[in-house]
């Protein structure tokens, strides 16, 4: 009987026991968190690897690129073809003629046909030779003063060194003239020995044509030298050229070629195909100054190459 008893009380103690077990895992299985059933079971290794692989992945599929970094510049753009090699034009500006004891001033400027201002790098060149350099201001200029010159010329230019933006160029040569004090100063023209009351031509001037009286007349250091003469000068529509020239030719027998070979005795050349020479005084010419024949020979004789003609006035036929 006790063995009985025994046996009986054993069987239940295990029952018990199998019964609490059971409720502590039910109890830990409700309270278990769906996030942490990693931690909370960890006794199954399948429980473990499942909810492992069920957590969101924090690193990007190999496939997808990364987003640029806002932070990075963008390369700069190429420069604009059309604002390359810009075709350029270069000019010389200044009072050419210079009194004495005045610095010259002589300013460059560069232009384009096409929009905006050409910017870089300008040489004056004096005589030739390198005289100084500068950078155009925003205007597309460059002034530059030459002190010190004494009377005479000076052949003045200019060159643009260019850029990618617009090409080099040079300016046509100029001559600026450092007059004398006797340029600067002359005395008044001349008046009487039959010189006209009305007369125009300074005293620096060797010859001189008064196209409106028909005179002409040799003179140095603003006393008459010769003359006046009778003259007749260009007709209507091949008018003599009004203004101060210089003798650049003398030939005592000239031949024109553009009147069928005419003759020309005595041709003093001082501008263009204008001359002094032997003519018709009662005829007006294509252009030059008729002469008599003593006359034509006394300014053939009396002018010199460079000697200054001064001609004024208009003529009434």
């Amino acid at each position: 009987m006790n063995a009985l008893r025994t046996t009986r009380r054993h069987k239940a103690t295990l029952l018990a026991a199998s019964i609490a077990a059971a409720l502590i895992g039910l109890s830990g299985c409700v309270a278990a968190s769906p996030n942490t059933q990693n931690v909370g079971a960890t006794k199954s290794g399948t429980q473990s690897t499942r909810a492992e692989s069920s957590a969101p992945s924090s690193s990007a599929s190999p496939s997808e690129s990364a987003p640029a970094d806002p932070t990075t510049p963008a390369p700069p753009p190429g420069p604009d073809p059309a604002t390359l090699n810009q075709p350029t034009v270069v000019y010389l500006g200044a009072n050419w003629k210079i009194k004495p004891s005045t610095t010259a001033k002589v300013t460059i400027t560069v232009e384009t046909p096409n929009p905006g201002v050409p910017h870089g790098d300008v040489s004056l060149l004096k005589d030739g030779q390198a005289y100084a350099s500068a950078t155009l201001n925003e205007a597309g200029k460059a002034t530059f003063e030459i002190p010190g010159l004494t009377p005479g010329d000076y052949k003045i230019s200019a060159s643009f060194a260019g850029n990618e933006n617009y090409v080099a160029g040079t300016a046509a040569t100029k001559t600026l003239h450092m007059m004398t004090e006797k340029e600067a100063n002359p005395p008044p023209p001349v008046q009487g020995n039959g010189v006209p009351a009305n007369n125009q031509c300074p005293s620096t001037a060797t010859a001189c044509v008064d196209l409106t009286d028909n005179l002409t007349w040799i003179q140095s250091d603003g006393q008459v030298t010769y003359g006046p003469v009778k003259m007749i000068a260009g007709k209507a529509g091949a008018r003599t050229p009004t203004g101060t020239f210089h003798v650049y030719l003398k030939q005592k027998m000239h031949y024109s070629k553009e009147f069928d070979n005419a003759p020309m005795p005595y041709s003093v050349f001082f501008v263009g195909g204008v001359a002094f020479h032997q003519g018709s005084l009662s005829n007006p010419s294509a252009g030059c100054v008729h002469l008599s024949q003593t006359s034509a020979v006394q300014f053939y004789q009396m002018l010199s190459n460079g000697d200054t003609v001064y001609v004024y006035g208009a003529a009434q036929y």
